[in-house]
């Protein structure tokens, strides 16, 4: 009895203070949890080395992508369009005419000097002789059904940005022209450009390039011009497959207007030449 009251008596009296207090881990404070060691993963298969046979080469890993390539969706034709309005009205919102030749021995008006910082540039005459049929190397029921108009309309369609662009219909321009100037343009004459009342001159033409079972293949030629000096803004080589339908002639004039726009979007945010000129 004694005994047990003394144990009673020291319980009691002792004084020794509390551990302190330790807090519980969480995934929000990790450098509280219990360190452990992580399990190191396996290699790929393809990477594996077999260690039971000697001398086995090791893959190399593949390289890395280059960062640097353009993604194909960097410069889509949304994106060149609104470029090219930014660009357009930038130059103070030039006016565009569109003509393109109703024939497939004409020639485009020739341009004073072609701007260096095009994308393309127009193929000397050599390559021209050398490229395209001569009259008596395609059938002619192929070539008088062309439809020229067609061409011409879409493509005023795509370079006006949805009525954004002042380009002048196709139809409007002809109406201004008579036969003689038709003719003396298509021939690749600068006189009728002066009264077309335009500031930027767009020609097309059609060059026969094949003859098919399934009619004729062209190559379009176009060329945009300074009406103000003559110098070349831009410039365009795009073929048009066979049968010429209306799917063709909007690919391939949405193609062009494309063309187009990148040429002149360059031309008007090029720096002017000797626009700072050393001492």
């Amino acid at each position: 009895m004694l005994g047990a009251i003394g144990l009673l008596s020291q319980s009691g009296c002792d004084t020794a203070p509390p551990p302190n207090r330790v807090p519980v881990p969480t995934s929000a404070n990790p450098d509280q949890m219990r360190p452990m060691d992580y399990v190191k993963p396996l290699p790929p298969e393809d990477n594996r080395v077999d260690l039971r046979f000697p001398n086995q080469p090791i893959p190399e890993p593949p390289p890395p992508p280059n960062a640097s390539t353009p993604s194909p969706t960097q410069h889509s034709f949304a994106d060149v369009q609104r470029d090219f309005l930014d660009a357009y009205k930038q130059v103070g919102q030039p006016h565009i005419v569109i003509f393109v030749n109703h024939t497939l021995q004409g020639q485009i008006v020739p341009a004073s000097a072609p701007e260096p910082w095009l994308t393309s540039q127009p193929p000397g005459e050599q390559a021209i002789s050398a490229t395209y049929l001569r009259s008596d190397q395609y059938d002619q029921a192929s070539a008088g059904a062309v439809d020229y108009a067609g061409i011409e309309n879409r493509l005023a369609d795509w370079l006006s940005n949805k009525g954004q662009v002042a380009v002048t219909p196709p139809a409007t321009v002809r109406q201004k022209l008579s036969e003689k100037q038709i003719k003396e343009l298509q021939a690749g004459h600068a006189g009728p450009v002066e009264g077309l009342d335009a500031d930027i001159f767009v020609q097309v033409q059609a060059h026969p390039v094949q003859q098919t079972q399934r009619g004729l293949q062209l190559q379009l030629e176009v060329r945009a011009i300074n009406v103000k000096g003559g110098q070349a803004i831009g410039h365009a080589t795009v073929d048009m497959e066979s049968p010429i339908d209306h799917g063709q002639i909007d690919g391939t004039t949405r193609t062009i207007s494309r063309e187009l726009m990148v040429d002149m979007i360059r031309t008007w945010t090029a720096p002017l030449p000797n626009a700072n000129p050393q001492p």
